[in-house]
């Protein structure tokens, strides 16, 4: 089963975005929907290219690595 992410990234700074996930939604149309509505919205309005779906499988793991720490 897939469900689809709704992300929005704006930069903040030198080399940095501020990245949200606005939610989860059972099928890309719903995601489209709720993308379509907020581009209207102050903050998003400014930033209409940010907007990203992905489609994620869900009972999959997604991270199999590790990571560093600094």
């Amino acid at each position: 089963m897939k469900v689809y992410l709704l992300w929005h990234t704006h930069p903040t700074g030198a080399n940095e975005n501020n990245e949200k996930l606005i939610g989860v939604y059972a099928t890309r149309e719903a995601a489209m929907a709720t993308q379509n509505r907020l581009l209207g919205v102050t903050g998003f309005s400014s930033y209409p290219v940010g907007f990203e779906i992905v489609a994620y499988e869900v009972g999959m793991d997604h991270w199999t690595e590790g990571y560093f720490t600094e």
